[in-house]
């Protein structure tokens, strides 16, 4: 569409005459008046899109993005939509500010995958994976290997990392990362829907106990090679993830004195 062309020799002398000065990508033309609004097109020497955007221009006159027909549509999206200009995405990212106020997210990342039950290597890095963004909605957990021969991991251990947003701990034991026993914190202490689980890789079996009150501990289950032991919290208990918790009270213990 150049007049060395002849305007597409002349295909395009309708469109000139409607629409001059608004310069389009090759094979876009047929964009303008298709019936969406279209961001790049969103101009006046377009006509706005060749009309599709007046309506959008009406209702959100000071957001400017790209694809406006992402304004609304269900989705929580990046930055550029998520703004006072654009009403927080049309209001989809209203539940998303209330509950994650400081996860500010720019494209390619976009909050509608925070907490979708995907953790991949992607999303375990920043900005994802930080405590801001409640790493990753919940969908990370906080991995514990590689430390050698620890001697147990006690209910502060498991607290402060619970206490910093992160809702599952996944502990993998091997013979070179091993710790023979686990204190897991009161329900109280940690919020509800924390979860745990340890995964044995190790020849030598791990002891998880939990201190059901201040001073008492009591053994919930010995972990073997080869075994996988997970628990949530429900209400103020700790509970197995596929049933009640099988409790040992002849093996219960008293860290205060008797």
């Amino acid at each position: 569409n150049t007049v060395e062309c002849g305007f597409d020799g002349g295909d395009c002398d309708e469109f000139n005459a409607e629409y001059p000065g608004c310069v389009v990508k090759f094979g876009e033309v047929s964009l303008i008046n298709d019936g969406e609004c279209h961001g790049r097109y969103n101009t006046q020497e377009c006509k706005f899109d060749g009309g599709d955007c007046i309506e959008f221009n009406r209702r959100y006159p000071l957001c400017k993005v790209d694809i406006p027909s992402q304004i609304g549509d269900g989705k929580c999206n990046d930055k550029a939509y998520n703004s006072e200009e654009c009403e927080f995405d049309g209001g989809d990212c209203i539940e998303f500010n209330e509950k994650y106020p400081n996860c500010n997210l720019e494209y390619p990342s976009q909050p509608y995958s925070i907490g979708d039950g995907k953790c991949n290597s992607l999303k375990q890095t920043a900005p994802f994976f930080s405590q801001e963004c409640a790493w990753d909605g919940g969908d990370c957990p906080f991995i514990i290997e590689g430390q050698s021969m620890l001697d147990e991991i006690i209910p502060t251990h498991l607290t402060d990392i619970y206490n910093t947003g992160f809702q599952k701990v996944e502990m993998i034991m091997t013979n070179t990362a091993w710790a023979p026993e686990i204190y897991l914190p009161l329900g109280t202490d940690v919020p509800e829907g924390s979860k745990f689980q340890i995964t044995c890789d190790s020849f030598k079996s791990v002891n998880v106990y939990y201190h059901y009150s201040r001073c008492d501990r009591v053994l919930m289950k010995k972990v073997d090679y080869n075994e996988i032991f997970v628990v949530v919290v429900v209400g103020e208990n700790w509970y197995k993830e596929d049933g009640p918790i099988v409790f040992y009270p002849h093996l219960s213990y008293r860290d205060c004195g008797s």
